[in-house]
């Protein structure tokens, strides 16, 4: 008698029982983080990229995304959130359509992350990664069109790479995020230079 092989609950599945699961209008950012039962960086990463999608709160979160950021490129042994910052709401039907947007890409991740290339989780290379993604987490804090998407989607990919410890998928998101951050920066230049002619 062969024994029964329960499916792994990939991260997009989980994401989506417990949008499906919350009781009432809104949750708050604690309450999706102990559902998601990833408090590691990674985990904590790919919550607020997520999150990020909503207008309303992307700078409450993308300043969240700096601080954690900050906190693995020194090192820290687990990401460390305010209180206050956890306390923040989020609205049921606003974290649907902020998953629905981001869902693609990180089901298309996940299904192709697996341990790999595991020999650069080296402490250096996960302070690159913390400033790195600091970094992308400023353009998203920015009321500026066109330079908040394309950040969210470096940090879904850093963060599945790191959850799945998949360093080629890291390698990816660090070069996407090189020409991300040149695609923004050209923006906001862009942006600039047009409001001097004013």
């Amino acid at each position: 008698m062969q024994p029964i092989i329960t499916p792994v609950e990939t991260i997009s599945q989980k994401f989506t029982r417990i949008i499906h699961s919350i009781e009432g209008d809104d949750i708050t950012i604690n309450s999706l983080l102990l559902e998601l039962q990833k408090r590691s960086f990674g985990g904590v990463f790919l919550l607020l990229a997520v999150v990020s999608i909503i207008p309303a709160i992307n700078t409450i979160t993308g300043l969240m995304i700096v601080v954690v950021g900050i906190q693995m490129a020194l090192q820290y042994p687990a990401p460390y959130i305010f209180s206050s910052l956890r306390k923040r709401t989020v609205q049921k039907e606003t974290l649907e359509q902020a998953f629905k947007v981001i869902s693609r890409v990180l089901e298309k991740t996940e299904r192709h992350a697996k341990p790999r290339l595991t020999y650069i989780f080296k402490p250096f290379l996960l302070s690159v990664l913390g400033i790195a993604i600091a970094a992308l987490a400023i353009f998203i804090t920015l009321p500026i069109p066109f330079t908040n998407f394309l950040p969210i989607v470096c940090i879904t990919i850093l963060s599945i790479g790191l959850l799945e410890k998949d360093g080629l998928w890291v390698l990816v998101g660090l070069g996407f995020t090189l020409l991300t951050m040149i695609i923004c920066v050209v923006i906001i230049v862009v942006l600039l230079q047009s409001l001097t002619l004013f």
